[in-house]
């Protein structure tokens, strides 16, 4: 293992030990044959993270990943669960209370969906009514309505069904770690971007410690926490997060691997919400057009946000617009499409700029829908460019101390 990848695995290991969930301390498998698969390994994976695997073909992913529940055992070193070495624990126990989902599924053909998502809990001894009880709440969760799929076989599911359901049995016995080997990777491109977000959707109700292993970039970006890119042998070349691996990659290696176009990907990975936005004219509804028509005068710009009581964008208006005499509500235009939410992405906010012929998209935050101010391709250049941590929101042209002027004509 080279020195840039301890500096690097080691980058993972200095979590305090009441957030680790799985401890990876100097693991080192190599085979029969002298085939090193895994070098000197140290990962720390916080509980409720999602952590992605990824590298090139034979690079320990896989690997890596069966030592956590001792279907493969490692040459040297340890693995922790909860501060427990996996190695003094009963495997058959240990494999119980890990959630395992695979690429092939692996349901059981000659039972119905119901006793596949139960048979953990039928192992653990629970009662046949909790089973169901169980299985019916979790083929809720994963999208499949348990009074149409849950007396069906899984010859009878579509490919993208029985993913789901292999997600619903690995959750049924709330198990703390879920293991998932490529579990979308035999799934068609449609469905599977629809599992990936499902999923997603998914582990932001149950928050499990999730330790995936895709050979998918992309996937990796879009739905881990963090990353740790692995290198030949099972090196760890770097491990963090999507933003970051991006933006600073670790060596050349990790520089090839996530591509070229990386900036462009960047855009994916990076929230709407840490961006500097610029700030907006705004009216009231209520306002007059000569009340608009003077504010746009005064900071000399040609078009203002409508905003109603709640300050949430209703439309907006430019000064070609506004008639002589009446009210900026008859003038208005609509709202639709002209603004993103703070949960949302960089690639979301220059698609919808992209859509539009404006150059500029309006930023709600994602529970109040309040207006926080105007983001334009400039704002989203300098966003990917500027280094990590660098904020701070403020407006383009310095004259203002918050995303948003004040309301002209707001109601008393």
């Amino acid at each position: 293992m080279t020195a840039t990848s301890d500096v690097h695995a080691e980058r993972g290991a200095g979590t305090p030990d009441d957030e680790v969930a799985i401890r990876l301390r100097g693991l080192h498998k190599v085979y029969d044959n002298g085939v090193v698969a895994v070098d000197n390994l140290n990962l720390d994976i916080r509980r409720g993270e999602l952590v992605c695997l990824v590298g090139p073909s034979g690079c320990g992913k896989t690997t890596t990943m069966k030592m956590i529940n001792r279907l493969i055992m490692p040459t040297s070193g340890r693995v922790e669960i909860d501060g427990g070495d996996v190695g003094d624990m009963n495997p058959v126990q240990l494999r119980r209370g890990i959630g395992y989902v695979i690429q092939q599924v692996g349901l059981f053909p000659h039972e119905n969906i119901w006793n596949n998502v139960g048979e953990v809990p039928r192992l653990l001894g629970w009662p046949r009514k909790r089973r169901r009880d169980r299985a019916d709440e979790l083929l809720r969760l994963v999208g499949l309505n348990p009074a149409i799929y849950g007396d069906r076989y899984p010859a009878q599911l579509s490919g993208g069904q029985q993913q789901r359901v292999g997600v619903a049995r690995a959750l049924a016995a709330d198990p703390p770690v879920l293991l998932m080997d490529e579990p979308f990777s035999a799934i068609d491109p449609i469905a599977r971007a629809g599992l990936q977000r499902e999923f997603i959707r998914i582990q932001g109700e149950v928050r499990k410690t999730i330790v995936m292993v895709t050979h998918d970039i992309e996937e990796a970006l879009f739905m881990a926490d963090r990353i740790a890119v692995f290198g030949a042998h099972g090196a760890a070349e770097q491990f963090d997060t999507p933003a970051t691996i991006l933006a600073r990659p670790a060596n050349e290696f990790v520089e090839d691997f996530v591509g070229g176009d990386r900036g462009i990907r960047q855009l994916s990975v990076t929230s709407v919400a840490g961006t500097a936005l610029e700030a907006t004219v705004v009216v009231d509804r209520a306002a007059s057009a000569a009340e608009a028509r003077a504010a746009l005068q005064l900071r000399s710009r040609d078009w203002a946000v409508v905003l109603d009581e709640q300050r949430r964008p209703v439309g907006w208006v430019t000064a070609s617009d506004l008639p002589d005499t009446g009210q900026v509500e008859a003038v208005m235009r609509g709202a639709d499409g002209i603004c993103v939410s703070t949960a949302q992405t960089l690639r979301h906010a220059a698609a919808r700029i992209l859509e539009r012929d404006e150059s500029w998209v309006l930023v709600v935050d994602d529970a109040s829908r309040e207006l926080l101010g105007a983001l334009t391709l400039e704002h989203i250049h300098s966003a990917v460019r500027t280094p990590i941590g660098g904020d701070d929101r403020h407006d383009n042209d310095g004259d203002a101390s918050g995303p948003a002027d004040r309301t002209v004509g707001a109601r008393p």
